[in-house]
Formats: C-alpha cells, structure tokens, sequence
C-alpha cells in the first residue's frame, strides 16, 4: 500500500494509462472488404445544426454537473441566452466543416471509483469515470440525434415482443473491461457497414482523434496521457457506440 499522495497519483495513471492503451487489434479484411461502398454515400452531405437544434440540446442537458476540464458548465451556456447560442453555433459550424475538433474540448479527467469489491489498494478494482466538457457534450448529443444512433429500437422491440407475447433470446455479456478495449477502427467500419453517413462517421471518429486524458486522486491531477483504444466511460455516446 503506497502511502505517498505523489506515489499514488503516479500508480493510478500508470494503471489507467496501460488499460486505456490495449493492444491494437488487426481489422478483420472481410470488415474492410464489406463497407467499401455503402448506400448513403450517394447521399447529399448533411449540413450543420442549426440554432434551434443546439437550443432544444442544450435544454436537455441537466444543470448542476460536475464540470470538466475548461470549468464551462451548462449552467452557464443556459443562462447566457442568444450571445451563447451565436457562439456555440459558429464553434460547431467550425468543427462540422472542417471535422477537426480542439484538443482541449476533448481532454477528459479520470474519476478511478472502487467497484465496492476487492482491496482499494489493488487498481484493477476500480473503474474509470471520465469527466469530459459540456461542449463536447452538447456537440455529441447533436451529433447522435441527426445521426439517429440510439438504443431506443433495442427497447422497442422487447416491449413489442411482450405486447405480442413472441419469444426474444436475449444474451448479457459481463466482458471485463469491455468499454476501455474497444478496437476503435472496428467501430468506424461497422458503423459505415450500417448505413450512417460518411459524414457522421468522419465527425464521431473526430471525436476519438486524439484523446488525453488525467487522473484526479486526492484533489490532484496527474499529468495529461494519449488514450489510444475504447470508449470513454462518460461520453455520452459510449452506450451507443459499444451496441454496434
């Protein structure tokens, strides 16, 4: 057990830092070989949100939020009224042209929380919550509902298998560490296999482009790390993106 706060600190990123860098897997070529042409590619190019759009998100998102990196909360971008909503739609406007999204927007910090079983001194006992910016989740939820990625349908057809009395096999899977190994290239490729837009895929491959993020342990931070492989537990668009 490290009783130095310095040590500590180090031993969290070190752990964090190993288990959000797995091992690249190799794409499967059959993967490649089926999304080489897909039908929306024919499709005009889907033009940025508009004002409105960014209003009806932001009045979604929920007030008293435990701030990431920048210290922007919601709260404030609520209260600023039509000065903010200007701004967000020329920042977005920005990023939707030219699908490059600022690195600081994407900066995460690691909250390590105990799964409540094991020694707290053992870090492969304790998950990684990723605190991230309230623009970077305003553009995110943007992003999912003109893409129309939900797990809404998953439901819907459970809810109609009962209302039909008709048998569904469903299967859960507790795959350790599941979120942090993700093959991102896979989920780019299966996402294009399903039919969304080039474009929306450019734009949540964007989002992953360069990801760093700190550990905070006892009111400290660690040092900034490049993130390489998974979703971020704290995105908003994880669930979405581990269903495909």
């Amino acid at each position: 057990m490290l009783k130095d706060e310095n040590a500590q600190l180090d031993r969290r990123k070190e752990h964090f830092a190993s288990l959000l860098n797995a091992e690249r897997i190799f794409v499967d070529p059959n993967l490649t070989a089926s999304t080489q042409q897909t039908p929306c590619e024919n499709l005009p190019e889907p033009g940025p949100p508009s004002v409105e759009e960014i209003q009806i998100t932001l009045q979604r998102m929920k007030n008293n939020k435990t701030q990431g990196i920048g210290g922007i909360s919601v709260d404030l971008l609520k209260f600023r009224g039509t000065a903010i909503l200007l701004w967000l739609r020329m920042l977005l406007y920005l990023v939707w042209s030219t699908e490059l999204i600022p690195i600081k927007i994407k900066e995460g910090i690691i909250l390590p929380l105990w799964k409540r079983k094991g020694s707290r001194s053992d870090y492969s006992n304790y998950i990684g919550i990723t605190l991230l910016s309230d623009p970077y989740k305003l553009f995110t939820m943007t992003l999912l509902d003109r893409s129309n990625i939900s797990t809404t349908e998953h439901i819907y057809i459970i809810e109609k298998a009962r209302e039909f009395h008709r048998t569904v096999y469903i299967a859960f899977v507790d795959f350790k560490a599941a979120f942090d190994s993700f093959d991102r290239e896979s989920v780019w490729l299966i996402l294009k296999r399903t039919g969304l837009h080039d474009k929306y895929c450019r734009l949540l491959k964007a989002l992953y482009t360069v990801t760093k993020s700190s550990v905070q342990g006892n009111g400290r931070r660690s040092p900034l790390f490049e993130i390489d492989t998974g979703v971020r537990q704290g995105c908003v668009a994880t669930s979405e993106l581990s269903m495909q």
